[in-house]
């Protein structure tokens, strides 16, 4: 039937719209979370670990690492979604080089006080607690919803309350409803 993929940067709410399309009854998963994405060597491509285990000079690990999915499964979990419909939700530096294997790419939008406070106050996940990475993510935000537009990339606004995010989401996929939001 369909693959779909939820993205958008982090603090955005994917994990949170994953956790209610499972809790709605649709098979869903993190990306980060369900070991699609991975941190890999940008030199070499190859997995790297360490990240997170000792502390490590985060502005150094960024220069020779990413964020990376892994084809081979968004692959495997395309062929297990030929008769059903199926959600993977995440983000990561190579992510469109995946994008082909997706029915629909939906972007989940918040505005910058919205992000702010969700990275501030999230207990489920530590990416952005540090000065550096905090910086990424407020940069990131500056380019991100106009690079997913310009690739024609669905958006959806994730400021409001999670059973309308993921009403519109489920509109979007069951064609009720194409048109982008940009707040």
């Amino acid at each position: 039937m369909s693959l779909i993929y939820i993205t958008g940067i982090s603090g955005s709410g994917k994990s949170t719209v994953c956790e209610e399309l499972k809790r709605r009854g649709y098979e869903a998963y993190d990306a980060d979370g369900e070991g699609f994405n991975g941190w890999c060597n940008k030199e070499t491509g190859k997995a790297a670990e360490g990240y997170g285990k000792d502390k490590v000079d985060a502005k150094e690990w960024y220069k020779k690492n990413s964020w990376n999915t892994s084809r081979a499964k968004v692959e495997r979990l395309s062929e297990s979604a030929r008769n059903k419909l199926v959600f993977l939700c995440g983000v990561s530096a190579n992510e469109e080089t995946v994008w082909d294997l997706f029915t629909k790419v939906i972007c989940l939008n918040v505005d910058e006080a919205t992000l702010r406070n969700r990275i501030k106050t999230r207990a489920t996940n530590e990416f952005g607690k540090e000065p550096y990475e905090f910086q990424i993510i407020l940069e990131w935000h500056k380019t991100y919803l106009d690079d997913c537009i310009k690739k024609g990339v669905l958006v959806v606004n994730a400021d409001r309350p999670l059973n309308m995010v993921v009403d519109k989401i489920l509109k979007i996929v069951f064609n009720k409803s194409y048109g982008s939001e940009r707040s």
